[in-house]
């Protein structure tokens, strides 16, 4: 069963009755013009698409949005600068103008070898240390979070604690410092660590939710 990142944001959209999107880092556009919510906004410093002209899109970098923001959201998607220092301010801001019952859903997440995370970009297939950022927002208390292991890896953060079933990653290191965690003791311990949800019960777990 092959789910992408859209499926997982329509099916959280759907299930929640989201009305207002945001989407860090829309490059072409193919999730944002699919996502089935009715407002909806964009940031992109380079984005150049002339369709998606009919939208609410801000050439600019998410940080310089964020700066300037006022508006709330219900469903975020972070797929911006792969890059864990700048992935986890993208993911506090986002928290940060969330509102009750949100979600959002990182992209990434899930690089399937060392090759694939290391920055500067190294090879086509690509997430950067994206996963430091998420594993990092998986620490604090206040957070539920999982990753649904598709579309190389969509990291679902919401605020509260959650099911009881879902893991937390020990809060005894720094996931930003390459000096505290390296990516071979992540790739041992991730399992053990962080919840991960097979393609198979997607939309199962995000019926539960």
């Amino acid at each position: 069963m092959r789910i992408k990142r859209l499926d997982i944001l329509n099916r959280l959209a759907r299930h929640f009755g989201y009305q207002r999107y945001l989407e860090i880092g829309i490059a072409g556009g193919a999730s944002f013009k699919k996502v089935e919510v009715p407002e909806k906004l964009g940031v992109d410093p380079a984005w150049r698409w002339w369709y998606l002209l009919r939208h609410d899109i801000r050439r600019q970098t998410s940080d310089r949005f964020f700066a300037t923001n006022r508006k709330t959201f219900q469903l975020v998607f972070i797929d911006g600068l792969h890059v864990a220092a700048q992935a986890h301010r993208d993911i506090v801001n986002a928290l940060a103008c969330l509102e009750p019952g949100g979600s959002i859903l990182v992209h990434d997440c899930l690089p399937t070898s060392r090759e694939q995370q290391i920055v500067p970009r190294m090879q086509a297939s690509w997430t950067g240390d994206v996963w430091r950022a998420f594993l990092k927002a998986s620490q604090e208390p206040e957070l539920s979070t999982l990753i649904f292991e598709a579309d190389r890896g969509c990291g679902l953060i919401r605020r509260g604690t959650g099911s009881p079933y879902l893991l937390k990653p020990p809060g005894d290191f720094d996931p930003l410092s390459e000096e505290e965690l390296s990516w071979e003791t992540y790739e041992e311990h991730r399992r053990s660590w962080l919840t991960f949800v097979p393609p198979e019960q997607t939309f199962d777990m995000i019926d539960r939710l």
